[in-house]
């Protein structure tokens, strides 16, 4: 969908039916090219490399496994110091973002809470932080219940069912947030659920393919989990959580 803000109950609708909406070119290119600037003078100044700015260069690839591979503290630096930046909050922060979520979350603009970022980079055959199906909801104390917040992916680059873009169940977010196995995913050494299996409902599957500028709103009970990139280019996502700080599940 375009978007249109004559639309914004049509969005609302589609999202409360669906579990999700996919809004194309709501992020100018200029916040984007920004966006990109910055994380390659970062990277470059951790690393001591002088790539040029191209999220889909097959060099890239290959220098972010050699700077892991090298020194784990120093990309932590790199995710921390590019989550942190100014450029990457001007994603989040720009007018229609908050103008779609909050209409969504039925708050003023100026009231929603947009929080709890991400940036993650998706190498090509690698499933070190890949996660199974799963709701946001739970990784969540803010809305207990996940009935009064939303997931937002702002979209830097084109992504395709190939670089591992997420694969998502429409409509389980009726089910509200559902029984979820606890643990510890030994190699990343990171916290994860797992949804019960028999909420997967696999007849719902779609994987969203979006592009530069695009951004892609999950509700918090949706069901959703990691793709697989079997690309030769890594995948990048921004993610935010917005939440309604009035409702009585804040």
């Amino acid at each position: 969908m375009k978007l249109d803000h004559k639309n914004l109950k049509k969005y609302k609708d589609f999202f409360q039916e669906n579990g999700f909406l996919h809004l194309k070119s709501v992020i100018k290119k200029d916040l984007v090219n920004k966006f990109i600037k910055s994380f390659f003078i970062i990277f470059n100044s951790y690393s001591g490399l002088n790539l040029d700015d191209d999220l889909d260069s097959s060099e890239l690839v290959k220098k972010l496994k050699e700077v892991r591979n090298k020194d784990k503290k120093n990309i932590d630096r790199i995710f921390r110091s590019t989550r942190l930046s100014s450029s990457f909050n001007k994603l989040f922060f720009n007018e229609e973002v908050l103008k779609v979520s909050s209409f969504l979350l039925g708050v003023d603009k100026n009231t929603a809470i947009i929080s709890e970022f991400q940036f993650r980079i998706d190498e090509p055959k690698d499933r070190l932080y890949t996660l199974d199906w799963h709701q946001d909801g739970a990784y969540y104390n803010q809305d207990k219940g996940g009935l009064n917040s939303i997931v937002i992916n702002i979209c830097v680059q084109d992504c395709f069912k190939q670089m591992g873009s997420p694969e998502i169940l429409k409509n389980s977010h009726k089910n509200g947030l559902v029984p979820m196995r606890k643990f510890f995913k030994n190699k990343s050494n990171s916290l994860q659920y797992k949804t019960s299996d028999k909420f997967i409902k696999n007849k719902n599957s779609f994987i969203v393919e979006p592009k530069v500028g695009d951004i892609v709103i999950y509700d918090m009970n949706l069901i959703h989990k990691s793709g697989y990139n079997s690309s030769k280019k890594a995948r990048f996502s921004l993610i935010g959580r917005a939440f309604n700080p009035l409702a009585e599940t804040f």
